[in-house]
């Protein structure tokens, strides 16, 4: 098929790149879209433009699009219907558009999982697989790798001899308490393994290579055969060039006036030293720089006394060569302290132990597939790999794959095979792809960006991507490619002009091929796609890239000075956390933003209009979240600004549900002393620090369980209260093990919560949401793990534990909603795919995490296994050839993915950009950056690209040498003028520094304040005063005034709405009987008591309140569901398919939903006018002061002056023509012709909503609706 590409119609929006990937047809076409380029609209697009065509238009069920996330999918078919009801709307009588929207539901827009499932469904005949099978959820399949691993292990140590090559493994792999390393290292080989399309060939290769090295040492070239050798050899021609370039600036330094002459002879030497070296490790020559390495000696250099010489410049050139011959030493210490023939010998060890390993976990992978077999389920790799079994034929290898008759069938029936994200592909989802699409000419089209490829800890192969951008050809006039088409949508939509200029000038000069795995040129630079005026309202955009840098070297200068002058520092800064100085500034950055110390920096919404930014336009980055967002969080909320992390892990460190899991520990065995106490001092039992000590006392030599019986049992304690409590805590603790042992572990949580009412408790807490969405949480993974096959509280918490020491730690529940007013806080990862006006990326100094490096045992997909060499007899360990080689392409890979997380980072911000990190020897670091200052060229050196141990690390080299960066180069102390500015960008850079004591005393000074306020409102003064009879004759009539009126000591000073609305049910009835009736009857049921907290969580009520949980469901519908838009049925079925992906509502709770009559809301008159609207405000919270009597009208007693505080969640409120017009939704059942009832009934609510809003706002309502779900009636109140 010739490759086609339509004419862009005259007046078309879309730019010419993007025309060409929506028309281009006739071959494959990758597509390498950068941040913010509308990826997803051109394949929106393109997808129209194919199914749209009346005259040679493709059905759509014909299309498979394939995308990385559920939500993604879903999205995209949301999209694609719109776009034909639109084109419908045009052309109304079209019976092929008709036909595509009733096919759009069964269209093949999915994940990948999901299409592999569905080849399994309807080919499962093919590999004789059992069709009623399902999907095991992450709960069910590690418990069983866990028993099958642990059986196969017992069987091994049974029947193996003691000099096997299994115990030989054991004895090297293993810690010395037990077995968990190999046991750990299996699984995560098993699971590398799967990333590969033939897993166990792949295994088996891998061991094999052990076999054939060192057989031929005598050959002088069979090293350079290996790759390991190979890459070894590149990696310290890297090293080996920066340290010729930081002699090469010392020797330019001494040469300065005034500058040591007297080293540079020394230092040539140096550099023809180290010039060798490099040419030995050019030729690949290892016998001799292991030879030169050995011999190797930096003198001293000569002494400079009686010289004039500028002791700045001397001590930099000092400092250059100490580092020049540290990283030498460094090289040689890694490499070179062996030799060839001894590398070798310790592989022929390693050898046999590899075979060992490889064939358990070969064993491993049977004995788990029978397993899975044996109770009909597989997990998501299986899915991949029964697909990829079905498609292939029997004689297929990775690089030649034979279709199966299948894979031909799907050939011809998908006329395009849509990939989005294929960046992110693996190679058995690439091998799957290859099988059902078109071979020549190809009907691929993959989407992608490859510098946002940031999943390696998922073992997504972005070399995919790189590999097919190398050889496609760029999409123009000609009509044969040899593999396929290239296009790339270069312009950002997104981003103002100073964050596009200044990340294309950070990005040219770090990413290349031999670091960064690719080159950032000119196609790759974004370009600005307009969008933004020039000016905002204060005349002026500020919109400068800001890298704020905290210098702890400057808190040690102002030391010497206090030193100096006898004066004490008042506070020590070292003491404080890099993370708390980070947030000190951020949160005055935020406060300056959102105008707190003075205007406003201003923000454009997307109606393209200017107001001032709120908190909600802000967000905070973070490299890991585990560690720093709780101090993040906290000292934003002492701060006062309102804010939420979205986290990956944290959950189990909840104490909440660390109580929970505790009391669950304890239940199934109470001899566990640390959950026991937790349980003890937690709110649910309550005891102190001395009644602790007092059951200990009881019995200092047994479990704490047993002190606590002696403690019951003697007699002299049996009037003590502590006894009554612990008592009620042994009934309590006997009645939940007999429920443990006789229902499921979601009910004995459910139970739990109810009877000791800590749900409740909780959610009266600071962050008390938050907290019972955690709560919350651990139900519905109780439940999940109850659809397992596996059952029982021991295993449910031998799981949890599992996952807590593998850190398979949990994110914390979703709490808070998209439009709330916080700010943000979120790991670069998660940030993928949003975009935020305002973004602070903190921690830009924070060492990269190169822990993976250490472990004993490393792997590669190319390079294979890296075990250490350990000598058992002496327990020492030796890192192998293999091990050395992969640690360092492990450490470039790692360093080229941290690049691209980095560029995420900075294409997350619209509009302002602000780079925070802590350094502690700035000046240091700019010396060992300046060789790069007098450097032309366009891109870094890859010495300073592989040596950076933090993002600064490479911001620092990259902005030295800006037009702008003067300030940075000044710290110096010497004249150095930058000489790479042709490629700029004309970007706008900011440099501060602050010292750590100032952000630290400015700090203080807040607490003191805040502290001072304090006292000030709970601190009295002593004073003495004459007495005065008037005074004390007040004063005693006013603290022994007693109320006589019993009405008045029982009725409530603050109450609900709906509170209200129960009194006005009950008029009637009070008006005929008297107030002591009335009070015993019907008004004090409706008072709560002392413990009657906030109701049950919905999941604890009776299945009679089903009613209530379908209120609470739909209002978080019409809360959440996005407006300002066409509201299709797909549109609200997705809010509530995100409702319960974010665990904001439970599966059972959905099923309650009818979204038809949600739908005929928004299609009636005033849903419509609803969704029109500008201005809107949903589940508003106010409190409201009216007078009693308003409220109490029954009683004439209550005082005129009184006032009850009336509170209330109004459903929805918007503005129409300088009027609110106010809706509440009601999901009573509506019998026959009731509506007149109902009306009346909730009349009076409505009216106080309609007071408190005039009140609060100043704005007039002028209509009000009740809309009931029931039978989708709306109801106008006059």
């Amino acid at each position: 098929m010739e490759v086609i590409s339509v004419p862009k119609p005259k007046g078309s929006y879309w730019t010419d790149d993007q025309w060409s990937a929506i028309s281009t047809r006739g071959d494959n076409v990758l597509i390498s879209a950068a941040a913010g380029s509308g990826k997803t609209a051109v394949l929106v697009e393109r997808i129209i433009r194919l199914i749209s065509s009346e005259a040679d238009g493709i059905d759509v069920d014909h299309l498979l699009v394939a995308t990385f996330t559920k939500a993604a999918a879903s999205e995209m078919r949301h999209r694609i219907r719109e776009a034909l009801e639109k084109e419908l709307s045009k052309n109304p009588q079209s019976d092929h558009l008709k036909k595509q929207l009733t096919l759009i539901h069964k269209a093949n827009i999915t994940t990948l999982h999901s299409f592999c499932l569905e080849v399994i469904q309807q080919n499962f005949h093919s590999i004789q697989m059992d069709p009623k099978f399902r999907i095991g959820n992450d709960t069910e399949t590690e418990l069983i790798r866990q028993e099958v691993l642990e059986d196969l292990f017992e069987r091994y140590y049974e029947n193996s001899h003691p000099d096997s090559d299994f115990w030989k493994l054991v004895e090297a792999y293993t810690g010395e308490r037990n077995d968990d390393l190999l046991f750990h290292l299996v699984l995560r080989l098993y699971d590398y393994s799967r990333s590969h399309p033939w897993p166990d060939q792949w295994l088996q290769q891998m061991a094999n290579q052990f076999q054939t090295v060192g057989t031929n040492l005598e050959d002088d070239n069979i090293e350079f055969s290996q790759l390991w050798m190979q890459s070894l050899m590149q990696s310290v021609q890297i090293e080996l060039k920066g340290i010729l370039g930081l002699l090469k600036e010392a020797l330019k330094l001494a040469k300065e006036p005034n500058g040591p002459l007297i080293y540079v002879d020394m230092i040539l030497e140096d550099i023809e030293f180290v010039d060798q070296l490099f040419l030995d490790a050019k030729d690949r020559d290892w016998k001799q720089l292991y030879l030169s390495f050995q011999n190797i000696q930096f003198p001293n250099l000569k002494s400079t006394r009686n010289q004039e010489i500028d002791s700045q410049l001397q001590d930099q050139v000092k400092e250059l060569r100490n580092e020049a011959k540290k990283l030498i030493g460094d090289i040689r210490e890694e490499l070179f302290q062996r030799s060839l023939e001894t590398f070798y010998e310790e592989l022929k060890e390693v050898a046999p132990l590899m075979k060992a390993l490889v064939k358990l976990i070969q064993d491993f992978s049977e004995q788990y597939q029978l397993a899975k077999v044996d109770k009909g389920l597989v997990d998501y790799s299986d899915l991949e790999h029964y697909c990829l079994q079905i498609l292939c034929d029997g004689d297929s290898e990775l690089y030649h794959l034979q279709p199966s008759q299948i894979a031909l069938n799907y050939q011809s029936y998908f006329e395009e095979v849509l990939i989005d994200e294929y960046q992110d592909t693996n190679m058995v989802q690439e091998a799957i792809l290859s099988l059902i699409s078109k071979d020549k000419p190809g009907n691929r089209f993959m989407v992608g960006d490859v510098k946002q490829s940031i999943y390696r800890f998922r073992l997504a192969e972005p070399g995919l991507f790189l590999d097919k951008y190398k050889r496609y050809e760029s999409v123009n006039k000609k009509s044969q490619y040899q593999d396929g088409i290239k296009i790339d949508l270069s312009k950002n939509f997104r981003s103002r002009k100073e964050i596009i200029n200044g990340v294309n000038y950070i990005f040219q000069q770090l990413m290349n091929e031999s670091v960064g795995e690719m080159t950032y040129d000119e196609k790759s630079a974004l370009i600005y796609g307009e969008g933004f005026s020039e000016m905002n309202q204060l005349g002026h955009t500020n919109s400068s890239i800001q890298i704020q840098m905290i210098d702890r070297s400057l808190d040690d200068q102002q030391q010497d000075n206090e030193n100096d002058a006898n004066l004490k520092p008042s506070i020590d800064s070292q003491d404080v956390e890099t993370a708390q100085l980070e947030v000190f500034h951020i949160i005055n950055q935020i406060k300056k933003l959102v105008g707190g110390n003075g205007a406003p920096f201003y923000v454009t919404d997307k109606h393209g209009d200017e107001r001032p930014a709120t908190y909600k336009d802000i967000v905070i980055l973070l490299r890991s979240t585990q560690q720093w967002s709780p101090i993040f969080t906290d000292e934003l909320k002492k701060a006062g600004i309102p804010c939420y992390a979205d986290l990956d892990s944290g959950y189990f460190d909840a104490g909440e549900v660390e109580v929970i899991l505790s009391v669950l520990k304890v239940i199934d065995n109470p001899y566990q002393d640390i959950p026991l106490a937790a349980v003890l001092r937690s709110p649910i039992v309550q005891l102190s620090a001395d009644d602790m000590a007092l059951i200990r006392l009881s019995d200092p030599n047994n479990s704490y369980f047993e002190a606590l019986k002696a403690f019951i049992n003697q007699k002299e304690n049996n009037e003590h209260d502590l006894k009554n409590k612990l008592d009620q805590f042994m009934i309590q603790l006997e009645s939940w093990r007999i429920k443990a042992r006789q229902g499921s572990v979601s009910e004995l949580i459910w139970h739990i919560y109810r009877e000791t009412i800590f749900f409740d408790m909780v959610g009266g807490m600071p962050g008390g949401v938050q907290k019972q969405a955690n709560l919350r949480l651990l139900y519905d993974r109780a439940k999940q793990y109850e659809k397992t096959s596996f059952r029982g509280l021991f295993r449910f918490l031998s799981f949890i534990n599992q996952m807590r020491d593998r850190g398979g730690d949990l994110g914390t529940a979703i709490a808070v909603g998209e439009q709330e007013n916080v700010v943000r806080l979120m790991s670069i990862h998660k940030s993928k795919g949003l975009e935020f006006p305002i973004v602070f990326v903190a921690g830009i100094n924070k060492m990269f995490n190169f822990q993976d490096l250490h472990n004993p045992f490393l792997m590669h997909k190319q390079l294979g296994f890296g075990p250490k060499y350990v000598d058992i007899m002496n327990r020492i360990s030796y890192p192998t050839l293999p091990s050395l080689a992969i640690k360092r392409r492990l450490q470039l890979e790692m360093l080229a993915e941290e690049m691209r997380i980095l560029y995420v980072a900075l294409t997350r911000a619209k509009e302002k950009l602000f780079l925070v990190g802590t350094i502690k020897h700035l000046k240091k670091k700019l010396l060992k950056w300046s060789p790069i200052i007098g450097s032309a060229s366009s891109q870094l050196p890859d010495y300073v690209l592989v040596s950076a141990r933090s993002y600064f690390d490479w911001l620092g080299p990259a902005l030295i040498r800006h037009d702008h960066m003067k300030p940075m180069r000044e710290l110096l102390d010497h004249h150095l003028t930058p000489r790479f500015k042709e490629n700029s960008y004309n970007s706008k850079w900011v440099f501060e520094t602050m010292s750590t004591r100032n952000l630290i005393e400015e700090q203080k000074e807040k607490d003191l304040m805040t502290v001072s306020s304090l006292k000030s409102l709970t601190q009295l003064q002593n004073y003495e005063y004459k007495t005065d009879p008037f005074i004390a004759d007040l004063l005693f009539h006013k603290f022994n005034w007693k109320d006589d009126n019993k009405l008045s000591q029982t009725l409530l000073s603050k109450t609900s709405v709906s509170e209200m609305k129960r009194l006005t049910d009950l008029k009637i009835e009070m008006m005929t009987r008297n107030d002591e009736e009335i009070l015993s009857a019907s008004l004090l049921k409706s008072i709560p008591q002392k413990n009657n907290l906030k109701r049950r969580p919905r999941f604890m009520e009776q299945k009679q309140v089903n009613a209530a949980e379908r209120g609470t469901v739909y209002h978080s519908i019409m809360q959440h569901i996005p407006l300002q838009k066409v509201i299709t049925l797909e549109v609200i079925q997705r809010t509530l398919d995100d409702l319960l992906m974010k665990n904001m509502i439970s599966a059972e709770q959905s099923k309650l939903v009818d979204i038809s009559v949600i739908y005929t809301f928004f299609q009636s008159d005033l849903g419509r006018r609803l969704n029109l609207s500008k201005t809107f405000y949903r589940e508003v919270p106010f409190s409201y002061g009216i007078p009693a009597k308003d409220v109490y009208v029954t009683h004439d007693s209550v005082s005129s002056s009184e006032i009850v505080l009336i509170q209330g969640i109004i459903d929805c409120l918007f503005l129409e023509n300088d009027h609110f017009i106010l809706i509440d939704y009601k999901t009573d059942a509506v019998y026959g012709n009731k509506l007149n009832e109902i009306k009346e009934r909730y009349n009076m609510q409505i009216e106080m909503y309609t007071k408190a809003v005039e009140h609060i706002w100043k704005i007039p309502v002028s209509e009000q609706y009740l809309y009931l779900f029931d039978g989708a009636h709306t109801v106008k109140i006059n």
